[in-house]
């Protein structure tokens, strides 16, 4: 009697999302090159070509818009601008030829202007892809995801991290699903196909360029029907929402006020009526 035992389950593979765009969340910015050269990157967000950035910095930012975004600052050996508060680096928003305090007003509304952008997309998209390759926790990126879904309640995320390991072998962790958001690592080997800047290769930042294609566009696949020109157009009617909001609102608390005067001015009259007869 031969007892055969069943074959073992296939290795978990990347789970496939239609998204409308996907943004990156470092903390290099080969992240953001590989996004935009496959086209799954429409616009820019405020942390693309930063680095040394936290996933609660990324969130910070989006939270209050930038407004604190490189306040305090200093710079590096190498001139490059550092917030002073977690130590983020922007290398390539300021040019190091010229003085610096110009700069920073125009730098600081780009900025502003990017999260701003990124905020409003993200609230009328139904899908959206989020790509970074970091060195951190399961639970640091599932807290990641909680807090992007506690922020933006009404749409989808789907998390991508890339872990880069010292072996060709690739593997990929089983996706987690959760209310809000899908979370899935994949591990390669992400060295450039020409070698490390070691070997003198000034292109060795971009990682290894085709698996990094063939992991984007097996994970993502940017939906047909959410065009840039849709975003835009999904854009401006929510901005014109938020206008006529404030519109209905103001008339409400005029029409409020004018009630509440109504009364006063009823109750003065009253009194001024129980003064009279009593004289």
């Amino acid at each position: 009697c031969f007892i055969f035992a069943p074959p073992p389950p296939p290795p978990p593979q990347l789970s496939s999302h239609i998204v409308d765009f996907v943004i990156s969340a470092g903390g290099i910015c080969r992240v953001a090159y590989h996004t935009r050269r496959l086209n799954q990157r429409k616009f820019s967000s405020p942390c693309d070509w930063m680095m040394e950035y936290s996933l609660f910095d990324f969130l910070h930012v989006l939270a209050t818009g930038a407004a604190d975004m490189f306040i305090d600052y200093r710079l590096n050996e190498k001139g490059w601008l550092v917030d002073a508060r977690n130590g983020m680096i922007s290398q390539h928003d300021i040019k190091r030829d010229y003085p610096l305090k110009p700069q920073l007003p125009e730098f600081y509304e780009k900025m502003k202007h990017r999260t701003k952008i990124t905020s409003d997309y993200i609230r009328v998209s139904g899908s959206v892809g989020i790509a970074m390759c970091r060195n951190v926790t399961i639970e640091e990126l599932q807290n990641f995801a909680e807090a992007l879904h506690q922020l933006f309640p009404h749409s989808q995320f789907h998390i991508l991290n890339v872990r880069n390991r010292d072996v060709d072998e690739e593997i990929v962790e089983p996706e987690i699903v959760r209310t809000g958001y899908s979370l899935q690592q994949i591990h390669f080997r992400d060295i450039h196909e020409k070698g490390t800047l070691a070997d003198g290769n000034i292109l060795s930042w971009r990682g290894c360029e085709t698996k990094w294609e063939k992991t984007l566009t097996s994970k993502f696949t940017i939906s047909h029907n959410m065009s840039l020109y849709s975003l835009k157009k999904k854009y401006i009617i929510l901005q014109l929402k938020k206008i006529f909001s404030f519109g209905n609102r103001r008339k409400k608390y005029k029409d409020e006020l004018y009630a509440l005067r109504s009364v006063l001015r009823n109750m003065q009259d009253k009194i001024n009526q129980t003064s009279s007869s009593s004289a």
